[in-house]
């Protein structure tokens, strides 16, 4: 039974470990000014950004970039350059040809936000035809990490009280 009380302590504190960070909330969103109605292959476009941590509070960050990507894996990349208020940047972004893209904003030290597919139009379909409308970004989903920091921290409760609860479970011998 005593060999039972350094083995639930060290899953009491391994269960902290990892739950900490899941709870922590060390995590960043980037919300965009505005899009324009369409990207024109071969435009600069000045897109103004803000990154918020937690999705709430403007936060400036270490180093961020508008990267995008062609399905083909082509792979460009845009500094950020700080402009206004907290958290807010400015990158000149240019697709260089028109099709199907995806970007992100990479927000170190923060994970990148991505923003989803974008398509950029060639330059005789500006003129008149519509093309398809930027997709908005999604924001990150912390309930999953709420929700495996829960269970961690019922597996390390369960390892740590365990054995007891069992032991007053049990009827007492005559």
């Amino acid at each position: 039974m005593r060999r039972a009380g350094p083995f639930s302590l060290a899953v009491a504190l391994l269960t902290l470990t990892l739950a900490m960070p899941a709870l922590a909330g060390g995590w960043a969103v980037t919300t965009l000014d505005s899009l324009p109605d369409r990207f024109v292959a071969g435009e600069t476009y000045e897109l103004g950004y803000t990154i918020r941590q937690h999705g709430v509070t403007p936060v400036n960050v270490d180093k961020t970039q508008v990267r995008i990507s062609e399905d083909g894996g082509k792979r460009l990349s845009f500094d950020g350059i700080r402009d206004g208020g907290t958290g807010h940047y400015i990158a000149k972004v240019s697709f260089p040809k028109a099709g199907a893209w995806t970007w992100e904003v990479t927000q170190e030290p923060f994970a990148p936000h991505a923003l989803g597919p974008i398509t950029a139009v060639a330059p005789s379909f500006a003129a008149g035809q519509a093309s398809a409308p930027p997709v908005p970004a999604q924001q990150p989903r912390s309930e999953p990490l709420i929700v495996l920091g829960i269970a961690l921290a019922l597996a390390g409760a369960i390892a740590l009280f365990g054995t007891r609860i069992v032991a007053y479970a049990r009827p007492a011998r005559a």
